[in-house]
């Protein structure tokens, strides 16, 4: 099992927890999202790309499982991942070059992606100085 699948399994019983407290809250976010992630004029994957991307510069580990996840059942291909992760290092300067290299162990080239949420790094296990 990856570090990725790790994450959203151990976010499952601390989320539901939180949601029995502020359901509205939970509601309203879902709706947003579904919204947000539903295909326009970006299509979904895209969508889930910006949204890894996005997860990587925002340091968060839960976000970047969930999106990596999406992207892969949307159909990205590692190559698409690839600059995905390329845009988030760019807009999150030096230290970004690290987050998403960091502890990935997955070859990118992997035929059919059978891991893409295990590529994606947590690096977050490490403060970036």
């Amino acid at each position: 099992m990856g570090k990725a699948t790790e994450t959203l399994e151990a976010l499952q019983a601390p989320t539901r927890e939180l949601r029995t407290h502020i359901p509205s809250v939970f509601e309203a976010y879902g709706s947003m999202s579904k919204a947000a992630m539903s295909d326009g004029a970006l299509d979904a994957k895209t969508q889930e790309l910006i949204a890894l991307a996005i997860s990587v510069v925002r340091q968060c580990d839960g976000c970047m499982a969930s999106h990596a996840r999406m992207a892969a059942r949307r159909g990205a291909t590692a190559e698409e991942v690839a600059e995905a992760l390329g845009v988030a290092i760019m807009m999150s300067g030096g230290p970004g070059v690290c987050m998403p290299l960091g502890h990935s162990r997955t070859s990118w080239s992997s035929p059919g992606l059978p891991d893409l949420v295990g590529a994606i790094p947590l690096w977050r296990r490490a403060p970036i100085v």
